[in-house]
């Protein structure tokens, strides 16, 4: 090619470049997209717990306590807990409520082999949790309910238990077993 035409087809390839990085670039920062069913809701979402152990003292059947330890029990003993669950917040809420971080106190005679736990969900019949510990707990924990509608100022009782099976042997009897957390989230409908 001559310098001229050279030249020339630099230069057109140039303009036409720039019109193109123009035309994307505008074409970029112009995009728009409409908002459909833009609804803010303004409030808060708030659970209160506590649990309870279940006592045998008829003038106080429920005494608070801060933590799940099922240790020390004899064959046949059953510990009942109560967690109470509050929507103190302003909004409805989706509940999720569980049990984690299983410490069993002994490798040789583990608790949760010989621990049954029963927990019926108020909130559908056909969920019913009645098996061993070592057979529900997957991955260090398990869900109690999950997906439940919570609306803003209902409170909701739980209601479980620990059963020390009566085949367990005296070399259970001093084990500990503690249940480091009970998460709890709530997050809006």
């Amino acid at each position: 090619m001559k310098p001229k035409k050279l030249l020339l087809f630099s230069t057109l390839t140039f303009f036409v470049s720039t019109m193109m990085l123009i035309g994307a670039t505008l074409a970029w920062f112009t995009n728009t997209q409409p908002i459909v069913n833009n609804i803010m809701t303004v409030g808060n979402l708030n659970v209160d717990a506590t649990l309870y152990l279940a006592q045998e003292d008829f003038e106080t059947p429920w005494l608070e306590v801060t933590k799940i330890d099922v240790s020390n029990m004899k064959p046949s003993d059953v510990l009942s807990y109560k967690l109470t669950l509050t929507n103190s917040g302003s909004l409805d809420g989706i509940l999720h409520v569980g049990l984690q971080g299983f410490l069993d106190g002994s490798e040789e005679y583990p608790l949760m082999g010989v621990m049954d736990f029963y927990f019926e969900n108020p909130f559908d019949e056909l969920l019913i949790l009645d098996d061993t510990l070592s057979t529900l707990v997957v991955g260090n924990q398990f869900s109690l309910v999950n997906g439940i509608e919570m609306p803003s100022l209902a409170t909701y009782d739980l209601y479980f238990t620990f059963t020390f099976q009566a085949s367990a042997g005296n070399e259970y009897q001093n084990g500990s077993l503690q249940i480091q957390t009970v998460f709890i989230s709530l997050y809006q409908a």
